[in-house]
């Protein structure tokens, strides 16, 4: 199994042993216990490319999906691989209350009301859900820039998607075999906000455009 077996961003529609929707959620957290997520590497040119914007004088956070479980562990990875790049990071999700601490916030937000709370002139973004849901926010729509080619965000899931009806191999078998992902991609509407970027230096390249850079502080 590799990252192009991800055809979505929800983990229980990839073509895995991982199953249903509550037995997704399990071998997740179980892998969240274990210290192998914060010996990732990260990816290549991020390192350059966020220093590049570091120095150019943007602020930086990092808007994350994460829970409070995790968020000191993700904080102290962050500070090491990306040394005083960050400002701080906001973990989104369905929690209780929210409540901030240092560096780190947990909240009940969306990606889409976090960037407009904070003011974001642009999110960096590798779900195309996110970036769909950011980039047409009305009234207040955040500029995005899709990052990667990757499979999960080739196409869409729904929030109908959330259930077990929807995992890869319930859907495969009444599918009756059919590659059903390859028929479903992603359709950006006219007008929105919302750019494919390839990798880091296309993103500095981006954001180095003339008349952009007051846009996007």
């Amino acid at each position: 199994m590799t990252i192009d077996h991800f055809y979505y961003y929800y983990y229980w529609k990839v073509e895995s042993l991982l199953g249903t929707v509550q037995e997704t959620f399990k071998k997740v957290k179980a892998f969240y216990e274990t210290p192998l997520i914060y010996q990732s590497q990260p990816v290549p040119g991020s390192r350059e490319g966020i220093q590049t914007l570091k120095d150019m004088g943007y602020r930086l956070i990092i808007v994350t999906a994460r829970g409070p479980d995790t968020q000191d562990e993700s904080w102290e990875w962050v500070n090491k691989t990306f040394p005083d790049c960050f400002e701080s990071i906001i973990c989104t999700g369905q929690f209780k209350d929210a409540h901030k601490e240092g560096h780190e916030v947990v909240t009940k937000l969306s990606k889409a009301e976090v960037c407009f709370d904070l003011g974001a002139r642009l999110l960096i973004d590798d779900s195309s859900e996110n970036a769909i849901q950011c980039a047409t926010a009305h009234p207040n729509a955040t500029r995005v820039l899709l990052f990667g080619n990757y499979e999960w965000n080739q196409r869409i899931s729904s929030q109908q998607d959330y259930n077990d009806s929807m995992s890869y191999d319930i859907r495969l078998l009444a599918e009756h075999g059919r590659e059903f992902w390859k028929a479903e991609s992603l359709q950006i509407p006219d007008g929105v906000p919302l750019e494919r970027v390839r990798d880091w230096a296309e993103v500095v390249r981006w954001i180095r455009k003339p008349g952009l850079k007051t846009e996007c502080r």
